[in-house]
């Protein structure tokens, strides 16, 4: 009997016979199965911690919102449309644009000013990827990408400038 089949036995109310063996082997399985995934998320949490850092490539080190981009995007473009940001902002509003960027990167790739992920932990993580990053139990919101590739990025960066009033 599938394991759906037997679910559905159940939730109707009707009594569904298991041998012992099959109980015992099943509970053994999902033992090892959760003891593996344990162990896994601690690897993964292990080196996300210490794996994963950022670099600071532009903008206001000490703001509290940080944009995130990584290393596969092309950083020549980004760091253009990030400089149009800041003189955009600068004519708008007569300061500086309250938003730093950063590069995500592994530390053995890093330069001198490698600082670790965790370090980012209060600050609002805007993430410009489409590509999923893993960062330590940290939340990150998806902003549209930095490459300008569309109206609807630029559309959506004035929408976030907007709101950063």
């Amino acid at each position: 009997m599938t394991v759906w089949n037997r679910s559905y036995l159940e939730a109707i109310g009707l009594p569904v016979w298991v041998s012992r063996q099959a109980a015992v082997a099943e509970a053994d399985s999902s033992v090892n199965e959760s003891h593996a995934d344990s162990k896994s998320a601690t690897q993964s949490e292990a080196k996300s911690d210490t794996g994963i850092g950022f670099v600071t490539i532009s903008g206001n080190s000490q703001s509290k919102t940080c944009v995130l981009v990584t290393a596969e995007q092309d950083l020549n473009l980004i760091e253009k449309n990030f400089k149009v940001l800041e003189q955009v902002w600068l004519q708008w509003q007569g300061t500086e644009l309250p938003l730093s960027l950063v590069q995500l990167v592994e530390q053995r790739d890093a330069e001198a000013d490698f600082k670790p992920v965790q370090s980012l932990k209060n600050k609002r993580l805007l993430l410009s990827t489409d590509q999923p990053a893993e960062l330590a139990n940290l939340t990150t919101e998806h902003v549209p990408s930095l490459n300008w590739q569309s109206a609807g990025d630029k559309k959506g960066w004035w929408q976030l400038l907007q709101s950063l009033v």
